[in-house]
């Protein structure tokens, strides 16, 4: 009790020398906010919620509002929902401040699979049908001149990627000690730029310091689109440290993709050129593998762990090229960007990152 009044006492002075009002919530303290979204609605720009130990089982749209969210402890300051529905992630921001807090995508045991379709016949109106959500959604007009920022979260999905994100020009979303750990239908990173000329341009900026990306259910870690050649993201990983696996299942993979990189067989057959890559081949069932680490049996050591399943080699006479990145390009061109990308590109502070692919100057254009 004494830590939790040493930070309140912390973030009242905080607040009260930046003019900003203070609010807590807390399950079990009289006089506070119960839910976060109640203190969202409450709160103003600029304004410090203060969240205590707890699960709350809530969808937060904080797009109209640049505040800080802040838990007291990152483990026990729980933000969770059920993100099978496309429109309802865990957090749905333009902007503001994010620290000490868990945000949990879930999957109801039940949840049926959703339909594939072509993505141009998705509408606002049938999206719930076909897409199921993110944990952190980013992606609005509003983000044009501000800035997000994640310290110390840990951030799960159980059904999309863990960040899906649309960048605006003059921008920047910075994730520092953060960990990430997906097991559903795709990886931990979604992103694109904005076709949009009025918020399209060369200075947006993505930052990934000291984080730990865990990918169980999806063999591409990143999905990266360009929709503007003209478009300039600096992107910087800097002590990423990455868990993901790939597969002889080549449905897994698409031929649209338009990244440059190495195949993970040829990583694996040249480790000394890829040293910072390390890949492990694991001859098991693929199905088997799969359920283990989706129960939360965790990779022994970073890296791509390519599960090579025989019956599935016997199948599969032509497989498709095995990536742990995917890059979408306007007619699947390749693009002089990282990794082949047309918009995306590497900052020199990238280093020390388990994937060869992170690290400056390599696959940057």
């Amino acid at each position: 009790m004494a830590a939790d009044t040493d930070i309140v006492s912390l973030w009242s002075m905080y607040a009260l020398q930046s003019g900003k009002n203070l609010l807590m919530v807390s399950q079990n303290i009289p006089g506070t906010f119960d839910t976060v979204t109640g203190a969202v609605t409450a709160a103003s720009d600029g304004d410090i919620i203060l969240i205590f130990p707890g699960i709350y089982e809530e969808s937060l749209d904080i797009r109209s509002k640049d505040i800080i969210l802040i838990g007291t402890d990152r483990d026990s300051c729980i933000i969770r929902y059920n993100t099978c529905d496309y429109l309802y992630p865990v957090l749905n921001i333009s902007s503001g401040v994010f620290c000490n807090l868990t945000l949990y995508g879930y999957r109801e045991p039940d949840a049926q699979e959703k339909p594939y379709i072509d993505a141009y016949l998705v509408t606002p109106e049938n999206v719930n049908n076909y897409f199921a959500g993110y944990t952190v959604h980013i992606d609005d007009d509003r983000e044009y001149g501000r800035s997000v920022m994640f310290s110390n979260c840990s951030i799960v999905s159980e059904n999309s990627n863990c960040i899906g994100m649309g960048l605006r020009n003059h921008f920047t979303a910075a994730f520092s000690n953060c960990s990430f750990r997906s097991t559903g239908c795709a990886g931990i990173f979604y992103v694109h730029d904005s076709a949009n000329p009025l918020f399209a341009g060369t200075d947006m900026h993505l930052i990934f310091t000291d984080n730990i990306w865990e990918n169980y259910g999806y063999p591409y870690l990143m999905l990266m689109t360009s929709l503007n050649p003209a478009d300039r993201i600096e992107v910087t990983f800097k002590n990423v440290t990455t868990y993901c696996y790939a597969s002889n299942k080549a449905d897994l993979y698409y031929y649209d993709n338009s990244y440059t990189g190495a195949d993970i067989r040829t990583i694996n057959t040249f480790p000394g050129l890829f040293s910072a890559t390390p890949v492990y081949a694991e001859q098991c069932r693929f199905g088997t593998r799969m359920a283990q680490l989706k129960a939360h049996t965790p990779y022994d050591a970073p890296g791509i762990y390519y599960i090579y399943d025989e019956a599935y080699a016997k199948e599969d006479t032509t497989p498709k090229t095995l990536y742990p990145i995917y890059i979408r390009n306007p007619l699947d061109l390749p693009g002089f960007g990282w990794g082949g990308s047309f918009c995306y590109f590497l900052t020199p502070d990238s280093s020390g990152n388990t994937l060869s692919e992170m690290n400056y100057p390599v696959l940057n254009g």
